[in-house]
């Protein structure tokens, strides 16, 4: 598999970020029809978590660049199901609670050896360094970023698995 390169998602980030309401509007409306368990699962973790205006932009902003990306470098991706959503989000959200118990520096280590061995290390490593560094006066709060990254973790491992054997 031919992984997703930095230059790849900035041209897909600059692209989205250019877009006017109604091109946004329509993109939202494609991966709504296209992925529309994955939208299910987004709001409800924006419900669940209880993520602010930023918190929710941001999140939605980097899982629709995730997607934008994976679908244009797999077109052939099947759609994500509602019961893979849910085992992946018990298992990853699992982990999390001993995670959480770890000391700083192990964590960012853990941190880092997880994106290394992903999939789509760059994708990962791009959504998780875009989270981590927003700024406190954007409205995101600091306790949720890692709430945030793992969702965004879970999002593109659920991509991942819905690409096509033979594209893989």
């Amino acid at each position: 598999m031919a992984n997703i390169t930095r230059e790849e998602i900035a041209q897909a980030q600059q692209a989205l970020a250019q877009l006017t309401e109604k091109e946004t509007q329509k993109i939202v409306r494609a991966f709504q029809k296209r992925q529309v368990a994955l939208l299910v699962y987004s709001a409800a973790i924006v419900e669940r978590e209880g993520f602010n205006d930023d918190e929710q932009d941001l999140f939605f902003t980097m899982t629709l660049l995730a997607w934008q990306v994976m679908k244009e470098h797999y077109p052939r991706m099947k759609k994500v199901s509602m019961d893979d959503i849910e085992q992946t989000d018990d298992q990853l959200f699992s982990s999390l609670e001993s995670f959480a118990e770890m000391p700083e520096e192990d964590q960012f280590k853990a941190g880092s050896a997880l994106i290394e061995i992903h999939l789509e290390p760059e994708l990962l490593g791009y959504l998780i360094e875009h989270v981590n560094e927003a700024p406190p006066e954007t409205g995101v709060r600091e306790e949720m970023k890692g709430v945030i990254m793992m969702t965004l973790r879970i999002i593109l491992d659920l991509l991942v698995r819905a690409i096509p054997k033979q594209s893989s």
